[in-house]
């Protein structure tokens, strides 16, 4: 192992050893900002929304662009196999973004 490898796991586990670490509520790094920290059954109150529609939108957009991009070398190249890959992407973008509209309409 390096030594810096060695260095960094035990700093990793003092500080893992040390317990739970808490936030100060004015801590200097955020200069004269303060802020109060919630507690462990405030947090569990905490609900994300849209997460899942993020996920399934950046994917849809993902491979909307695949199927562009090979549309577009299917055109410039008269070549069928480009067509039939930005179709199979074009399924896919499809599925991704009719998940991402269901978990947006879900909130989730």
């Amino acid at each position: 192992m390096r030594t810096s490898l060695k260095v960094g796991l035990a700093a990793g586990f003092a500080l893992s050893a040390a317990g739970p670490v808490h936030a100060e509520g004015n801590s200097p790094i955020f200069g004269h900002a303060t802020f109060q920290p919630t507690t462990l059954s405030q947090n569990k109150d905490v609900v994300g929304k849209g997460y899942y529609a993020d996920i399934y939108g950046y994917y849809g957009n993902y491979y909307s662009a695949y199927a562009s991009l090979y549309g577009s070398q299917g055109f410039y190249f008269k070549n069928s196999s480009y067509y039939s890959y930005a179709g199979y992407y074009a399924s896919y973008a499809s599925t991704y973004y009719y998940y991402a509209a269901y978990y947006q309409a879900a909130g989730a």
